[in-house]
């Protein structure tokens, strides 16, 4: 058994070249892979938005909440009950991390998101004179929007590690980014297709992305880390060689991987002697913190909400097309600051992006409450440029306190 070694560098946080540590076509393939299921995060995150309407009318009888006849409670429900089914299982993907690994974690969730779909999609119809939808209906919805919380938040707890754990160091930024880069264009695609399509068609795509994303996630190899963590070292090195080149040595990688491995164990059960350091919680609180403010923004419910916040001033076609630039724009700011974050910094960017939420989430406020007096199109301003400042550093806050 190889010994730890202090001087050895950890293969996930190096960043020099090295010539043995060579990727292949088919590690791009994985990463892409893993992927599927952020996008899947954005499309069932953004399922709402142009699925239900603020205000039933005759143009909009066929939205699922007019359709179906639900209460606004009901609406209002399967927006933010994915919040709480993401909260709750993400406490548990860690450790289901440990136990059974990334790649099944990573399939679960898949299976879940299908599960989530299949609920919503055959929910059963509302007679035209029924005063309202059944029990059956209501409690489908319900428990499909929760299963794709649940989904979600083992998403977000495996796909970052599984990518970062089986790339190159080299490779590991640009793919850390496609986590993000999916999820946004995982919204983008729900309010699109939801323009042409009803809400009981646009579940049936959500339904099939998810079953292809399964089956893609079949062929997917196991992280190395976590396989030489179990002590299966034979399995760890097949697995490395198939996201290697050929000219890659990984004999040591694997030797590299191991004794980092063994020296992250060695040092025995979890303390938390070393929070008594001052450093270490000044470093937890700025974490913490940053990861409250990002979710304590309202970025949630502007994505889950978009076009009912539009539909309030225009109408559904054109709310929805508003909405449609809106998660473009989101998409495209997202790449386009990435190459910035390590030449402007992190800290920097973070001033801007929540400056600029505070300001404009007051200017829409204001909007609403002042809307007789002012231009439709400062609501329309007002939520594009939040979004946007979002995007400029909103995806990072999870990265600035181990950056600091």
């Amino acid at each position: 058994t190889m010994k730890s070694n202090p001087t050895v560098q950890d293969p996930l946080i190096r960043d020099e070249s090295h010539e043995e540590d060579q990727a292949n076509a088919f590690l791009i393939v994985a990463a892409l892979i893993a992927s599927l299921q952020s996008l899947l995060f954005g499309f069932s995150g953004g399922y709402t938005s142009p699925t239900t309407v603020t205000e039933c009318t005759a143009s909009t009888l066929s939205k699922l909440n007019c359709d179906l006849q639900l209460t606004s409670g009901v609406t209002s429900w399967m927006g933010s009950i994915v919040n709480i089914g993401a909260a709750f299982s993400s406490f548990g993907g860690g450790p289901l991390l440990d136990l059974i690994g990334r790649k099944k974690t990573i399939l679960i969730s898949g299976l879940i998101m299908m599960l989530s779909f299949a609920l919503i999609a055959f929910a059963p119809s509302t007679p035209s004179d029924a005063s309202g939808a059944s029990a059956s209906t209501v409690s489908m919805l319900i428990l499909g929007r929760l299963l794709g919380g649940v989904a979600i938040g083992f998403v977000c707890c495996s796909v970052n590690v599984y990518i970062g754990e089986i790339a190159t160091a080299k490779l590991r930024g640009t793919l850390g980014s496609a986590f993000q880069g999916s999820m946004c264009f995982g919204f983008v695609l729900v309010y699109t297709a939801g323009r042409w399509l009803d809400w009981r068609a646009l579940a049936i795509v959500g339904l099939c992305v998810a079953g292809v994303s399964f089956l893609a996630g079949l062929i997917l190899p196991e992280s190395p880390r976590w396989l030489l963590q179990k002590g299966r070292s034979e399995e760890a090195a097949a697995a490395l060689a198939r996201l290697r080149s050929s000219r890659a040595h990984v004999g040591r990688l694997i030797s590299v991987l191991e004794a980092d491995v063994q020296q992250a164990e060695g040092g025995g059960r979890l303390s938390l002697a070393p929070l008594a350091s001052p450093v270490a919680q000044h470093t937890l609180l700025i974490g913490v913190g940053l990861m409250a403010a990002q979710q304590l923004s309202g970025i949630n419910a502007i994505m889950f909400y978009c076009q009912r916040i539009l539909d309030s001033v225009f109408t559904d076609e054109m709310s929805n097309t508003f909405a449609i630039i809106i998660q473009v724009l989101q998409f495209l700011t997202t790449f386009m600051m990435a190459p910035l974050v390590d030449k402007a910094g992190r800290k920097p960017l973070m001033c801007i992006s929540i400056s600029g939420q505070c300001l404009f989430s007051v200017l829409l406020a204001l909007w609403y409450n002042f809307s007789d007096h002012l231009p439709k199109s400062l609501s329309v301003i007002c939520l594009t440029l939040y979004v946007i400042s979002f995007s400029i550093a909103g995806p990072r806050y999870m990265n600035h306190g181990a950056k600091k």
